[in-house]
């Protein structure tokens, strides 16, 4: 059984001490149970993993000794997941997965057929509780690079942001993703759409921004399909 992990921000790591507060502090000591002497295994979301020993546990903090550091090597390309929003429980389910897998980065889009935020209270939350999501999927499965989660841009914005290799799926058009996994760029964003796809302005906007279409052969996938079929194959023929 792998064992399990927990998150520590920068101003937690001391020296060679790691003081535990917080969500993990309660976890590592109010449900786990562990004791003076134990074990812990920890990582701070940019590459580096601890394994830590128990030296001493108050009643809202822990002090841990740092018995190992391993600084990770991040893996290219830097993949970046352009969803549009869905249904709140699909974007929910797709940044965990995403996330799971090893995604790096994962940015909401607004586009014209996709959901809308009521209001910046709404947004926030929902930005809040995707990071969460990512977090412990990434604790979860093993990562050493927590997944950004930018905050949401409407199609206009994104177009004008800098990769050097950007890709959308299209339901109308575009070559096979098979023929375009052959050159490992240094950094890639794909764009899944809205449910009902990109309208034809949309479609006109992102080919004139260097978007080029993708197809994923003769099926109609679902948007969270798509999100994470196709980020399999990223990974498997970029990062493994």
């Amino acid at each position: 059984m792998t064992a399990q992990r927990f998150y520590i921000g920068e101003k937690e790591i001391r020296g060679n001490k790691i003081i535990l507060d917080g969500n993990e502090y309660y976890h590592v000591f109010k449900v786990l149970r562990k004791n003076i002497g134990d074990r812990v295994f920890l990582f701070d979301g940019k590459g580096v993993e601890f394994k830590a020993e128990v030296f001493s546990i108050k009643r809202d903090g822990a002090e841990l000794l740092i018995l190992e550091r391993k600084v990770m090597k991040r893996e290219y390309p830097f993949l970046t997941l352009a969803q549009a929003l869905n249904r709140w429980e699909k974007v929910d389910w797709i940044v965990e997965k995403s996330s799971e897998m090893g995604i790096d980065r994962i940015i909401p889009v607004i586009t014209k057929r996709s959901r809308r935020f009521l209001n910046d209270d709404f947004e926030r939350k929902k930005i809040e509780r995707w990071k969460k999501i990512s977090l412990e999927a990434t604790k979860q499965s093993g990562g050493s690079f927590l997944p950004e989660v930018s905050p949401p841009v409407r199609l206009e914005e994104l177009v004008k942001m800098d990769f050097e290799k950007k890709y959308y799926f299209s339901e109308k058009s575009g070559i096979l993703l098979r023929d375009v996994i052959n050159k490992k760029p240094k950094d890639c964003i794909f764009l899944i759409g809205p449910e009902g796809g990109f309208d034809e302005e949309e479609d006109l906007l992102l080919k004139q921004s260097n978007f080029f279409p993708i197809s994923l052969g003769k099926r109609i996938w679902k948007a969270e399909t798509a999100s994470i079929g196709s980020l399999a194959i990223f990974l498997h023929f970029w990062k493994t």
